[in-house]
């Protein structure tokens, strides 16, 4: 499943999700908000990126999925 879930994101299959993926995820699945979207993504990527590389790898996703 998190496989799955990490290759529909990650569409330039790389092998880790940048800020570009999720905004792109996030500009998809968002419609309205207080907060920008810039302020989403960074702050995804700050609970999850586990080895500080402003990226979430498919480790790091995994991990996200199975909480």
């Amino acid at each position: 499943l998190a496989v799955d879930l990490f290759k529909l994101v990650d569409r330039d299959q790389k092998g880790a999700l940048s800020i570009y993926d999720l905004e792109r995820l996030l500009i998809n699945h968002k419609r309205s908000g207080v907060r920008s979207l810039t302020t989403d993504i960074e702050l995804l990527i700050a609970l999850y990126d586990k080895t500080g590389s402003k990226r979430i790898t498919l480790c790091d996703f995994e991990a996200i999925v199975s909480e």
